[in-house]
């Protein structure tokens, strides 16, 4: 998502994510990102407080707007 933004519209995005999803990623891509891999809670264990405190309450947010957990990646973090 990173490397194809910024995209021209939300129908553009909507249909990378669906290209993405559904036919580039596999099985295991789609276990993993749902599995609460360990690296999270390594990056987690190194990041500062006001960072924490942030991402909890953006959290929240998005749990009460979405109704479920936001999912994210710190590949970037460990490069």
């Amino acid at each position: 998502m990173i490397e194809a933004s910024p995209f021209s519209s939300l129908d553009h995005a909507t249909s990378f994510v669906r290209q993405l999803w559904f036919k580039e990623s596999s099985i295991q891509s789609w276990l993993d990102a749902f599995s609460g891999q360990s690296h999270l809670y390594r990056a987690i264990g190194h990041a500062p407080a006001s960072l924490m405190r942030e991402l909890f309450q953006w959290d929240r947010k998005y749990r009460a707007k979405f109704g479920f957990d936001f999912i994210t990646s710190t590949k970037l973090w460990f490069s």
